[in-house]
């Protein structure tokens, strides 16, 4: 327990540290900018590109790349795949007026609302401490906000008793003076810096997405 206390301090100060240029924010107000940039972005037309990485014992196990597109008509495509070693796997779906079509490793595609992988699972937490804070700053040339969400979640087991780990999240969202979300990067892990996992992503609102329409679900599509 003595060396799970001397990391909190530890992270505590270099939050400290880390603030400098920054000002602090309660929680509603983080979720708020955030929840609106979402929603705004996620209503204009767009590709977003999002990396997830798998680590254990410190390397690499698992790496997730996927690709969303969204049309002016706000129809969508979105391509997911999976590399275990030497492995790869996929899934993509197409929703066009409200009907989702979906194929898994460039077979057939059928209607379904079921396709993918599992989300991300989070351990049962208890006590959690958080940090809040904003920063006007400069991101590839355009002006932007970064917010950056920061926690310590104490684990607990199935029987609700503390484990002894730490769990540490770490949320930064840039945002530009339209309300749009320009880049996201997310980590988490155990104290002292054992990472889980880390998700990059980026979001392009000029790219010319093509008009998005329906495949064919009798053969085989080459998107």
């Amino acid at each position: 327990m003595g060396s799970q206390l001397f990391w909190v301090v530890v992270m505590i100060c270099c939050l400290h540290v880390f603030s400098l240029g920054q000002i602090k924010i309660s929680g509603d107000e983080y979720l708020q900018e955030y929840i609106e940039a979402l929603a705004k972005s996620r209503a204009t037309p767009r590709r977003h590109r999002e990396t997830t990485t798998w680590y254990k014992l410190g390397k690499v196990v698992e790496l997730w790349n996927a690709i969303l597109e969204t049309d002016e008509n706000g129809n969508s495509r979105f391509r997911h795949e999976t590399k275990r070693g030497a492995k790869a796997t996929s899934f993509e779906t197409i929703a066009v007026d409200g009907v989702v079509y979906c194929r898994k490793n460039r077979e057939g595609w059928i209607i379904t609302d079921e396709c993918g992988s599992g989300a991300n699972k989070s351990p049962v937490s208890g006590t959690t401490t958080e940090k809040f804070s904003t920063q006007a700053l400069v991101l590839a040339g355009q002006k932007a906000k970064l917010l950056r969400a920061y926690t310590i979640t104490e684990e607990l087991d199935a029987k609700d008793k503390i484990t002894g780990k730490l769990w540490f999240t770490e949320n930064k969202v840039w945002i530009s003076e339209d309300k749009l979300i320009l880049k996201r990067e997310y980590v988490t892990g155990l104290l002292p810096r054992k990472i889980n996992y880390t998700v990059v992503e980026n979001y392009d609102y000029n790219a010319k997405v093509p008009r998005i329409v329906a495949p064919s679900i009798d053969v085989l599509s080459e998107i």
